[in-house]
């Protein structure tokens, strides 16, 4: 058995990266939506029950801050059951994705499309968990007459020339 070429590696590079990427925006999206939480608590007076309304990106990890925003925010079944999967989909790809059995899968085409696969399977599971967080960041937001949307546009408009990498760094 060879080792896999770079072209043969590629998609699953691309595969991993997009799933990585959706799993990124989704943990940040639990933090804001935490923090938003925390915010609105403070707001009315009431004890922020252990969100850190400050600092609410820095928590321990992902499920403590799920454990959080549930203490403080309702869910309905089915959208806990999206948000748990989207963790579990996370947690997998950040820090168990490559065991023995997928980096030995890496060593043949049937195993590597199945990789492909997998991760478009956890991508979309990341990439639902976001979108009912995305939601309620929204119906955080709709109080002040923003949505996520309209925020993305304003920080668009307010986005800095030359804070992108240079030209001469792409290929």
């Amino acid at each position: 058995m060879g080792k896999p070429s770079d072209a043969e590696l590629g998609p699953i590079y691309r595969a991993y990266g997009a799933a990585m990427f959706v799993a990124q925006l989704f943990e940040h999206g639990l933090a804001l939506l935490l923090q938003a939480v925390g915010e609105e608590r403070k707001r009315q007076g009431l004890a922020p029950r252990r969100v850190p309304v400050d600092d609410a990106r820095r928590f321990t990890t992902i499920g403590i801050a799920f454990k959080q925003l549930k203490s403080v925010q309702a869910f309905s079944p089915d959208e806990y059951a999206v948000i748990d999967a989207g963790i579990k989909a996370r947690n997998l790809l950040v820090h168990a994705y490559w065991n023995d059995s997928r980096s030995l899968a890496l060593q043949t085409p049937a195993g590597r499309q199945w990789l492909i696969r997998d991760l478009v399977v956890q991508q979309q599971l990341c990439r639902a968990a976001d979108s009912v967080v995305a939601s309620y960041i929204d119906k955080h937001l709709h109080q002040f007459g923003y949505t996520l949307d309209s925020l993305s546009a304003f920080l668009m408009e307010q986005h800095e020339n030359g804070s992108e990498p240079p030209p001469d760094v792409f290929h």
